[in-house]
């Protein structure tokens, strides 16, 4: 995986796409598309809530929005 390395602190997507059910583990596979470092200035929980404000806030602005 280019880019991260055992042990980097991630934060993304982990599940429902796809029928795919999200995880609440500490260890798990996920597409290297879906995850990113987090940033050193954030707590996990912080972190945890960016793609769930992010995400429908892009959407909103790049298809729906126009």
């Amino acid at each position: 995986m280019k880019g991260f390395a055992v042990g980097d602190e991630v934060y993304g997507r982990a599940g429902d796409l796809m029928d795919l059910s999200g995880s609440l583990a500490e260890n798990f596979k996920a597409d290297v598309c879906l995850v990113a470092h987090k940033p050193k200035t954030l707590s996990m929980r912080e972190a945890a809530a960016q793609p769930l404000v992010g995400i429908p806030a892009y959407d909103g602005l790049t298809r729906r929005g126009e």
